[in-house]
């Protein structure tokens, strides 16, 4: 036995009990975000990133705050059905044939 044999065992139990704490850690942190997105994808169909300008963002949140009124998501989607909606109603304005008063 070397000089100092009997600490390498130690210091390899150590490093290998550390190496599973963190693959169990890593993996644990890969379950929770599958059940994120899943439970998001469940709720209310397919989740989506978007980029807004974070001044943006966070002025709309102070609003929202201080009249403790819905969730920013919440409002987002109501924006975007709202002109979605709109649009839809034009087209099919639109679209309509001219009517003949004979």
């Amino acid at each position: 036995m070397a000089r100092f044999g009997y600490l390498e065992g130690k210091d390899a139990k150590k490093a290998a009990k550390k190496a599973r704490k963190l693959e169990k850690a890593a993996s644990a942190g890969k379950k929770a975000d599958e059940r994120r997105r899943s439970h998001a994808e469940e709720g209310s169909g397919k989740v989506e990133v978007v980029y807004v300008r974070r001044e943006t963002i966070r002025a709309a949140w102070r609003e929202l705050k201080a009249e403790g009124g819905e969730s920013l998501s919440e409002l987002v989607d109501d924006l975007l059905l709202g002109w979605l909606q709109e649009r839809q109603v034009e087209r099919a304005g639109s679209a309509a044939p001219l009517e003949d008063s004979d």
